[in-house]
């Protein structure tokens, strides 16, 4: 199936919908259950009007994504793909460390204008919070917790300053260098090397964000070595990057892209525990193909372990056709799976090792992957020396991963194709205006199953406190800690109003389950008999339930996530934890101090009233009952 007969398909069904709706001889019941599929017809639409889509690559720091990226794409350098070499060589796409890359690094071709490397530059408030992270971990006693800082970080604004650490009077003979006389005088050591080097980075005056390709060059080692400066930050006068864009022209670099794909991003690494709201929305995004990127070792536990189980639940069922859980495999890992019988044996093994941890998320089997970058090059152990290379196994590799994208793209169309079949059917019935009073009683037991269970209710909140206060006291380290405390808890790899509004997916998930699940059981057996009509409505109260369900779920994330944050954001609780790091009382850590204060102040603020006033579950069910209001 084609995307464009799903399209179609589509506009024959609203054709047919719109004719029930706009009927005056169609009963007011049909029309009212018929709202609920032209909804999910459009929807339908929607993402199959995606033509092009963002190939997304997420996971851990050091997973290998910019490698997977690097040798999928033919971003590598050939003169090195010989024996003798080291494949840490081959990659265009490479940081010294070779542990990531600073930012969000975007991939695309163009036909129009000539190649180049663009960077968006990080905001100068931004910058300072991590210079003043890096001065942190320069003066950190060897008793404190520890402190903050990547090695990425700490990396770059070392080469943008050219401060020296070594000893004590190297660090005063640079504060000499750098700042006069009057900016000297009656100064802590540590801030006034901490204004040496904001002094000597001279940020605001850093504007150099765009580099053409000079076509003198060879465009490889051009693109290797002016990536590897911004991410070295060795470059003069050139900013921190928030996101860096390579742009290929085709006449210049022959990338072959799939045609079903515009751009590619390699996204930041996952660092620590914190949710990250920015892989969530990516995730979600129905212009993206997100490839999850997983080691071998506890394969799949990405999903079902992370904040992003409570997105890839059973409702959002959409959601498993553009994304997958792909096993980074380094070696001849696979082959050497405990049990497996070679290498593919070995993808079923681990295959089955994920699903048995794969409860209650729409994920399955079909949205594994397996890539091995290197599949086909010999290369020694220690040294990472080239010792063979089989090209064949090479480019088959990646070219099945290629395909194996591109098929599920088509089993998406093929599932929505047979779900706008089951749909016209549906619409058929609703078009024959057949409902009888014996449909409409059934209607009503439903009804009243929602007013039933709307009444007993049980709202569940008790995990945001708990939750929370253990994530700070002992779910992250100090340092990450401190960082948070430094933004008023709005810290990239540990936001405490995103941590709440991933709670509050499983509270809203549990608050729901048991009423639910009654009334889903109340539907089939009210149901029963699923004559052409009984299967109509059981689908439209399905579909509207769905509908409901996903609205008033984000709809509490979001209420979780301001109610907080208009609490304590502005809160002058930050100013007084700011000065707990390195301000010891005996007998207390610095997270326990920091937890007692946060949770003194969102209690007393009362914070958790707020969001229980706002009643999402019970709103959730009475607009369902209100739906069945006939």
């Amino acid at each position: 199936m084609q995307r464009f007969e799903v399209i179609d398909k589509c506009e024959e069904n609203l054709q047919k919908a719109n004719e029930i709706v706009e009927r005056h001889d169609i009963n007011q019941i049909v029309k009212i259950m018929t709202r609920p599929l032209i909804n999910r017809i459009n929807r339908i639409k929607e993402i199959c009007s995606i033509e092009k889509y963002n190939l997304c690559f997420v996971g851990r720091v050091g997973i290998g994504k910019s490698t997977a990226i690097a040798n999928l794409l033919g971003l590598v350098d050939d003169s090195k793909m010989v024996e003798g070499y080291k494949i840490v060589d081959i990659p265009l796409l490479k940081t010294a460390e070779g542990r990531t890359t600073l930012c969000e690094t975007i991939f695309q071709l163009n036909s129009t204008v000539d190649t180049y490397i663009e960077i968006e530059r990080l905001e100068p408030n931004i910058f300072r919070e991590l210079v003043d992270d890096y001065c942190s971990v320069l003066f950190a006693d060897s008793n404190d917790e520890k402190v903050r800082s990547s090695l990425e970080v700490h990396r770059v604004i070392g080469n943008m300053s050219n401060f020296s650490k070594k000893d004590k009077d190297s660090q005063i003979q640079y504060i000499k260098d750098v700042l006069s006389e009057d900016d000297i005088e009656d100064k802590d050591l540590k801030i006034l090397i901490k204004n040496a080097i904001f002094k000597q980075i001279n940020y605001e005056n850093r504007t150099n964000i765009k580099f053409a390709y000079p076509k003198d060059r060879n465009i490889k080692d051009w693109i290797k070595q002016t990536l590897l400066d911004i991410n070295e930050g060795v470059l003069a006068d050139v900013p921190y990057p928030s996101k860096i864009i390579l742009s290929l022209n085709e006449e210049d670099y022959k990338i072959d892209f799939p045609n079903f794909i515009q751009i590619v991003k390699d996204t930041r690494g996952i660092d620590g525990e914190g949710v990250r709201e920015d892989i969530i929305e990516m995730c979600k995004d129905i212009s993206n193909i997100c490839i999850i990127c997983d080691e071998l070792t506890g394969y799949g536990n990405i999903v079902s372990d992370s904040f992003l189980k409570n997105q890839f639940i059973i409702k959002n069922n959409d959601l498993k056709f553009r994304n997958f859980v792909m096993g980074i495999e380094q070696g001849a890992k696979l082959s050497r799976v405990n049990g497996a019988d070679g290498r593919e044996n070995g993808k079923d093994k681990k295959r089955e090792e994920a699903i048995a941890n794969w409860n209650n998320i729409c994920l399955d089997k079909n949205n594994m992957f397996f890539y091995n970058s290197y599949l086909g090059i010999k290369y020694d152990s220690d040294e990472y020396e080239i010792i063979s290379i089989n090209f064949e196994k090479y480019h088959n590799e990646r070219m099945s991963l290629i395909k194996n994208i591109e098929s599920k793209l088509i089993f998406m169309y093929d599932e929505f194709s047979n779900e706008l079949s089951i749909i016209n059917r549906q619409l058929g019935n609703f078009l024959s205006n057949s409902i009888e009073n014996s449909h409409k009683e059934k209607l009503w037991e439903i009804k009243d199953a929602v007013r039933k269970v709307n009444g007993k209710l049980n709202d569940k909140h008790d995990l945001l406190y708990s939750r929370l206060e253990k994530q700070v006291r002992s779910g992250i380290s100090a340092g990450v800690v401190r960082a948070s405390v430094n933004r008023s808890g709005m810290y990239e790899n540990f936001d405490i109003y995103v941590q709440a509004k991933d709670i509050s997916f499983e509270e809203f998930d549990e608050s729901c389950k048991a009423p639910l699940y009654h009334i889903e059981e109340e539907l089939i057996r009210v149901f029963s008999n699923m004559d052409m009509m009984d299967e109509a409505l059981h689908q439209a109260i399905k579909y509207k339930t769905d509908e409901l369900y996903y609205r008033f779920r984000e709809k509490n994330a979001t209420d979780y996530y301001s109610t907080l944050k208009e609490g304590i954001f502005k809160d002058i609780c930050w100013e007084l934890m700011k000065t707990f790091w390195g301000n010891k009382i005996s007998g207390l850590k610095y997270r326990d101090r920091i937890a007692d204060e946060l949770f003194r102040v969102i209690k007393n603020k009362d914070i958790l009233r707020s969001i229980i006033e706002m009643k999402n579950t019970y709103s959730f069910f009475n607009e369902l009952y209100d739906f069945m209001d006939f």
